[in-house]
């Protein structure tokens, strides 16, 4: 039998250690890889469980800076689509020594999305952790209310509330968030502080964190307390973050660059010893992390080759379907002791059913102890029918065609079969710049910048996508 070794024990959870780009607060710090790895966890259920499958790209990434912890409540309008809808998520994961499992639930009514709700078991489904987390949704989808409540067994296993969020919208944006989280509960009557508390009564600390934005929906501010104080935003002209700054004394830095095969992001910091000047003009800028992605020919995300400021580097590569549908993801670390080795310790691979919804996510990590791939995260996903009435038969769009291109003011656009089409129009940072659908042959894209873009062709069945250049 072969026998595990220290190595193991510390590349085990560098698997998915590339995913420290979703930090904490603090730019240019790494967590560990332990914590790297929970980090990722977090931010897959909350991003991926209700919408699919998760995965890494360079617009998630620039989107993650100042969207992770608002993640949960973004709405889900893809629960219910061609037809069916989603009713259950079952997910496993292993840290190597320890299995836990979960069921996530979703209720509808009118064919709207009420309550998303998640029960945590230990290495079987029939043995409760006790924990329960529950999502409320408004009409709109959005999340109203985030509750995390726990199993006191020795108190009549009581269930009480561990945390909750609360969420006020303005429209379609948050504005603000009310936390409480449980401080003390007093299973015998006593007096705290002061005050008497009867027993089954609980404590709870109470925070808020309020959300402002400008006129063209960034986020360019978010006040609160603890950490979340005062944290500021700013965009360059392309919408993209350039600044994110914690005062009095700390502020990281965004850098891009873009061509039609290649697109890096750099990120920088800088700690003020005195009191902050003015962004632009500092020159003592400490590097922290870049991201280099190559692009296949439809300007996809292929390679992410990731540099870490202490000589760490990773890369990962994604595989598509021929639905444009992310089919499968690699990553790989450089090796410890030979820097012309990549050792690939990571494999995320996706499945879909013939309505081109997910139904298998299964994240995977190679073992050096053990020499073998290892389940680290599984999810299955399950639908129903919306209704008993059959879909009407639409067959894809053939061969869709494009011109002129380069385009100076209107796009013209051809499909074969004269099927009902939605197009999109993104730019190749992954921002969505136009949708619409293609009930008229010709598009206006007068307004679009100078630069390359990537038309999208949707319909029941297939997804095709278009290069197009605007001069």
């Amino acid at each position: 039998m072969k026998q595990k070794n220290h190595r193991n024990t510390t590349r085990a959870f560098m698997v998915l250690s590339l995913l420290i780009i979703l930090f904490g607060p603090v730019a240019g710090q790494l967590k560990s890889s332990q914590e790297a790895k929970n980090e990722f966890f977090h931010f897959a259920q909350n991003e991926g469980d209700a919408n699919q499958p998760f995965y890494l790209s360079s617009s998630s990434i620039q989107d993650a800076f100042v969207k992770s912890d608002v993640s949960e409540i973004r709405a889900n309008k893809t629960l219910i689509q061609n037809g069916i809808k989603l009713d259950s998520i079952y997910e496993l994961q292993s840290n190597g020594w320890q299995i836990r499992r979960f069921i996530n639930q979703f209720e509808y009514k009118n064919e709207v999305l009420t309550t998303k709700r998640r029960d945590h078991f230990k290495s079987s489904f029939t043995d409760s952790l006790g924990i329960r987390e529950v999502w409320n949704y408004n009409n709109s989808q959005q999340v109203i209310r985030y509750t995390k409540l726990k199993k006191l067994e020795e108190w009549n296993d009581t269930m009480v509330v561990d945390e909750e969020i609360l969420y006020t919208y303005f429209g379609d944006t948050l504005i603000v968030q009310n936390v409480s989280k449980l401080n003390y509960f007093f299973f015998n009557a006593t007096t705290y502080n002061g005050d008497p508390y009867p027993a089954g009564s609980a404590l709870y600390d109470t925070s808020k964190v309020a959300y402002y934005y400008n006129n063209f929906g960034k986020l360019i501010r978010t006040e609160g307390s603890g950490y979340y104080d005062l944290i500021q935003y700013q965009y360059d002209d392309l919408g993209r973050l350039v600044y994110q700054f914690w005062p009095p004394n700390f502020v990281v830095k965004y850098d891009y660059f873009l061509s039609d095969t290649l697109k890096v992001i750099t990120i920088k910091w800088h700690q003020f010893d005195e009191e902050a000047v003015d962004f632009d003009s500092i020159s003592s800028w400490s590097f922290n992390t870049s991201y280099s992605y190559r692009l296949d020919q439809f300007g996809r995300d292929s390679i992410c080759t990731t540099n870490h400021y202490n000589h760490y580097f990773s890369s990962s590569s994604y595989e598509y379907n021929s639905n444009n549908k992310l089919a499968h993801q690699s990553f790989s670390f450089r090796d410890d002791t030979d820097s012309t080795l990549w050792l690939e310790l990571g494999r995320i691979d996706y499945v879909y059913n013939q309505d081109l919804n997910p139904i298998e996510m299964h994240q995977s990590y190679f073992d050096e102890g053990w020499e073998e791939w290892r389940t680290q995260r599984q999810l299955n996903y399950y639908y129903s029918a919306v209704k008993s009435v059959e879909l009407p038969e639409e067959q894809a769009p053939t061969n869709p065609t494009i011109y002129p291109n380069p385009v100076s003011n209107v796009l013209n656009v051809h499909v074969e079969n004269g099927s009902t089409v939605n197009y999109h129009i993104y730019d190749l940072f992954g921002h969505q710049i136009i949708e619409g659908n293609l009930l008229n042959p010709a598009i206006d894209v007068s307004g679009l910048a100078r630069g390359t873009y990537l038309l999208k062709l949707t319909n029941v069945h297939k997804i095709d996508i278009k290069r197009f250049v605007k001069k």
